[in-house]
């Protein structure tokens, strides 16, 4: 038998995959999901409720042209399990070629360990020398 916490979040995830789909309201989509009864009601719609809100801003920010450099480490596995997650929770966003986004199920959430420490450096610094042309030679910046 499934946790009331663990039955809320699969009825988050189906109730925002079917939303990125077919549109439409997805917290009450969430409510007539099979099961939502049986989870934590409050939790389940307040999951639902965050990722819709914060796919708003996403997609403000995006039509702003901002770059965005996500990662998201095995701090969050209670929540996120699948890097697919996040297209499915947030949708055309993360496939925008000014979202970066990073899953990296190895490292914590501190990054303490110095391989991890040197990883995100890494990363970023890549992120910048793509998004911004950091690095280059002012004569080589693109005009």
């Amino acid at each position: 038998m499934k946790g009331a916490r663990r039955q809320s979040r699969e009825i988050a995830l189906q109730a925002l995959y079917a939303w990125q789909l077919s549109g439409g309201d997805p917290v009450a989509g969430a409510r007539e999901l099979e099961g939502f009864d049986k989870g934590d009601a409050k939790f389940a719609e307040g999951l639902v409720r965050g990722v819709r809100d914060r796919a708003a801003e996403l997609a403000a920010m995006i039509a702003r042209n901002v770059r965005l450099f996500f990662v998201y480490t095995h701090g969050v596995v209670e929540y996120l399990r699948d890097p697919r997650q996040l297209v499915w929770s947030f949708g055309s966003a993360f496939k925008d070629p000014r979202v970066t986004c990073h899953y990296w199920r190895d490292c914590d959430h501190t990054f303490y360990a110095r391989f991890v420490r040197t990883r995100l450096l890494d990363a970023l610094e890549e992120w910048f020398v793509g998004a911004f042309g950091a690095g280059k030679e002012p004569h080589d910046t693109p005009t």
